[in-house]
């Protein structure tokens, strides 16, 4: 696996601009952790900067309890957004239930989401954690 650099830099100039206009609109000029989080995760799962070269073997099929397969490999930008957003946050993994973070991956991998989506999932995300503490 690799990261394209260049990816990155789109992603990265993405979330800023994305952030700018948000808080442009909504005169805002400190937008919450919710938002910065899910415009991250928002951007990385949309630009996956991660790749395998190609006539690499793809491994190890995982399923969830909805039923969906996926390949471990094949959704790392998903993880990786989703992984770094709840990092962000403060939120501990392990306070995640295992069916709930294959939920939220599905949702990036899958479906077309959006970041106001993402931030009000990652605030009730947070606060489900953090009773669970």
């Amino acid at each position: 696996m690799q990261i394209n650099s260049r990816t990155i830099a789109i992603a990265v100039t993405s979330l800023a601009d994305s952030l700018d206009r948000y808080s442009a609109y909504h005169n805002n000029l400190d937008p919450s952790p919710y938002k910065i989080a899910g415009f991250l995760m928002y951007w990385l799962a949309k630009t996956k900067p991660i790749y395998m070269e190609s006539g690499c073997l793809l491994g190890w099929e995982g399923q969830n309890d909805s039923g969906f397969l996926i390949d471990r490999y094949d959704s790392v930008n998903e993880m990786f957004a989703f992984c770094l957003g709840i990092n962000y946050l403060g939120i501990e993994l392990e306070n995640i239930p295992d069916e709930t973070v294959w939920d939220f991956i599905y949702l990036l991998y899958f479906r077309e989401t959006n970041p106001k989506h993402l931030i009000l999932t990652l605030e009730l995300l947070h606060k489900a954690a953090s009773v669970a503490k």
